[in-house]
């Protein structure tokens, strides 16, 4: 037998997972916390090797898609380069079931694990699958209730004649709430949406605008 076949360790390839849902400030700051509390926890533990930290700044939950720092992250698993990821939350990591749930089963079915640390669940555990859409469905139900009652705000403020003006580009608002176009933001609107129309790049129209 070979001698050292005892002494061979297996080194997990860990990464870990963060997102926050608003550019607030505060929201920042939380973001940055969870960066440097996963770096180090992956780092300094002896069985890891440190395979990154992607994170998502002011993307929706709901969407999964729109998350770069996902889509990078699950780019790095399919490529067979990370075996652990560590997550602070199912809330963190998605509010869409169906998505997640894809997700996980997906990532199972090559052995990578997600490790939830505030439910304190790996998603190898089919157990997971009930609890996640359990979660995951209330989450969902939670944010639609949100997004519900703030269209019911809006609808009542306008009853009220109370509307939320902005400042529109291409525009100017006068003192008393009127639109009239501006001379010289007017023609470059009109440009970029003559470009949008010729199916140019957004890439070109940026350059435009720049």
């Amino acid at each position: 037998t070979n001698p050292y076949i005892n002494n061979y360790k297996t080194f997990k390839r860990v990464a870990a997972y963060a997102r926050v849902s608003t550019k607030l400030e505060m929201q920042s700051s939380s973001l940055v916390l969870q960066i440097k509390h996963y770096a180090k926890e992956i780092i300094f533990n002896p069985d890891y090797i440190f395979a990154g930290v992607y994170a998502d700044h002011g993307k929706s939950g709901t969407s999964m898609k729109s998350r770069d720092g996902l889509q990078a992250l699950l780019k790095k698993i399919y490529a067979g380069h990370i075996d652990l990821v560590l997550v602070k939350s199912l809330s963190r990591f998605a509010r869409n079931t169906i998505d997640a749930l894809t997700i996980i089963k997906e990532t199972r079915k090559i052995g990578v694990e997600f490790y939830f640390e505030k439910e304190n669940i790996s998603s190898l555990d089919p157990a997971i699958d009930m609890i996640f859409t359990m979660m995951a469905s209330m989450a969902e139900q939670e944010s639609d209730s949100m997004s519900q009652n703030i269209s019911w705000s809006f609808q009542k403020q306008a009853q009220k004649g109370k509307v939320s003006i902005h400042k529109c580009v291409g525009y100017t608002l006068t003192k008393d709430k009127r639109f009239i176009i501006n001379p010289d933001e007017a023609p470059i609107i009109q440009k970029i949406f003559e470009m949008k129309l010729d199916d140019r790049s957004n890439t070109d129209i940026l350059e435009y605008v720049k």
